[in-house]
């Protein structure tokens, strides 16, 4: 008997119609007619579900093996004849599944696939490795093109100085010349400055005229006629800030003039000497050695550091930190260190954090106090504050004073610019100048700061449309920010009385101006 009759004929004596068997093997209708009709083979698991449902053997369902006798009641366990039985019906199945690609196939996409990602890794990173190399070419190409530009610039300097010279000594109108302080008396307010000229053209008949220019006045004395037709004199004026001294050439009709020297000599407010007799001066020059350009900073540093530890105070001028930055920036580039933004090294921070760390009071071994102030000037070029020195200097200083050409230019000086300036030590400095000034300093200078600041906010629409349009009230903060930068900000350094201004007189001229502001906004309103 076929296998599709066996189906059929279990299922008939079982009672069961095709949908109910296919139901309890959870397949449709027509897969149990295609079994029973031969058209399909059940699957394995299937099998074996029928043949505990008709309690037969799954051989005796394909119709290799007839039925078990009655005698012998079926054993839960398959026979051997059976099993290769079921091991054929898999073989079977597993053959009509598709078959997979060889393992060999797999495995040699795979390695083309790997292949293909380390060559492609391989090519970016020699790309990457040639635009480095590309950018230091260029960075390199950049600096030693400054580095020309810059040697250039300080040779055609020297020459222009060495031409400068030249012209002078060709057209100076004496062959020697000389000035020189003989005396100094303080009480008098007096200097007497002894001059000698001798003309390197000397005609029959020539008479000499000395001239000392002081504090506004003019003093003339007739030279004396000595040796090789030189003419001395001694002339004694009054002592100011800046003395000049000229010597008058008279030929007949003729009078040529030439100035000797400038006598630019500020005093000491607290000893009366000059001030030059407490400074010390270390001047590098651009054409001079990269190296010495490099280490005078240090130089004058350690200079105030001997001071201090004597016990003095010692302030510092660094004029300037960007030349300073431009030596090392050239001695990095010699040493082909590795440069950072604009050329510059990139220990340049550190440099400039090591220099201002040195300023500050110190208690000596000696027993006594001392302390280097350091005032470090930044002249960036174009006026950018934003290139590396102005920023890593503001990074480590607490106090920032910027100086503005329009100010210069508007012979305000000096030409600090209140907005751009400010000051971190305002808050620790409040309890000095509330107990040493007085307790309203702060708030002047606030409110002083306040209509500084509205001034320049108005100023950009007194540019558009003009001032009469404005209101009275932002006309008088116009006028009294005007008498602000006038009569407070602006000082005359050659002046006795407004070179120095003690703390007290800045209280009151701060109080009269507020007052008059006071005043003239109740009558405004």
């Amino acid at each position: 008997m076929l296998r599709a009759h066996r189906i059929a004929q279990k299922r008939k004596e079982l009672g069961l119609s095709q949908e109910g068997l296919g139901e309890q093997l959870g397949v449709s209708r027509q897969a149990i007619y295609k079994w029973e009709s031969d058209a399909s083979l059940p699957e394995i698991d299937k099998l074996i579900t029928l043949s505990k449902i008709f309690s037969v053997s799954v051989g005796w369902l394909l119709g290799v093996e007839e039925a078990p006798s009655p005698a012998e009641p079926p054993s839960g366990e398959l026979t051997e004849a059976q099993l290769q039985m079921v091991q054929e019906i898999v073989d079977r199945y597993l053959a009509a599944q598709p078959k997979q690609a060889p393992l060999k196939r797999r495995k040699l996409v795979g390695l083309c696939g790997a292949a293909a990602v380390l060559a492609l890794v391989v090519a970016l990173f020699n790309l990457f490795s040639k635009l480095d190399r590309v950018t230091q070419d260029y960075n390199n190409l950049r600096y030693s093109v400054d580095n020309v530009s810059n040697n250039v610039n300080s040779q055609i300097g020297s020459i222009t100085n060495r031409v400068e010279d030249i012209l002078k000594s060709q057209n100076a109108l004496t062959a020697e010349q000389s000035a020189r302080v003989v005396s100094t008396d303080y009480r008098a307010n007096t200097v007497t400055i002894e001059a000698r000229v001798m003309p390197r053209t000397y005609v029959e008949g020539m008479t000499a005229e000395f001239i000392l220019v002081s504090g506004g006045e003019s003093f003339t004395v007739p030279g004396e006629r000595g040796e090789n037709h030189a003419f001395t004199a001694q002339i004694t004026g009054q002592l100011s800030d800046e003395i000049t001294v000229s010597a008058a050439l008279l030929t007949g009709d003729q009078r040529q003039t030439q100035v000797l020297e400038e006598f630019g000599e500020l005093i000491d407010p607290k000893t009366g000497n000059p001030l030059m007799d407490r400074t010390a001066l270390i001047a590098n020059t651009s054409n001079m050695p990269v190296a010495a350009r490099e280490a005078s900073i240090y130089t004058g540093l350690t200079l105030a550091e001997y001071y201090r530890d004597m016990g003095y105070d010692v302030a510092i001028m660094a004029d300037s930190t960007s030349r300073w930055a431009e030596a090392l920036r050239e001695l990095s580039g010699r040493l082909e260190e590795m440069p950072a933004e604009e050329g510059f090294p990139a220990y340049l921070a550190s440099r400039l954090s090591a220099f201002y760390e040195r300023a500050g009071l110190m208690l000596n071994l000696n027993g006594t106090e001392g302390s280097v102030s350091i005032i470090g000037a930044v002249s960036p070029q174009g006026g950018d504050f934003s290139e590396p020195v102005t920023q890593n200097t503001k990074r480590f200083v607490r106090c920032f004073w910027g100086l503005d050409k329009s100010l210069a230019y508007a012979r305000h000086f000096p030409a600090i610019h209140w907005l751009t300036s400010y000051s971190e030590y305002t808050s620790d400095l409040a309890p000095w100048y509330k107990d040493h000034v007085s307790k309203d300093f702060m708030d002047c200078r606030n409110r002083i700061m306040v209509l500084l600041n509205q001034e320049c906010s108005l100023m950009e629409i007194v540019k558009l449309i003009g001032s009469d349009v404005l209101p009275d009230d932002q006309k008088l903060v116009l006028e009294i920010a005007r008498v602000i930068r006038l009569g407070f900000l602006q000082q005359n350094a050659f002046h006795p009385d407004d070179t120095c201004v003690p703390m007290e007189k800045q209280m009151k001229m701060m109080q009269i101006i507020l007052y008059l502001y006071d005043k003239a906004s109740a009558d405004c309103s």
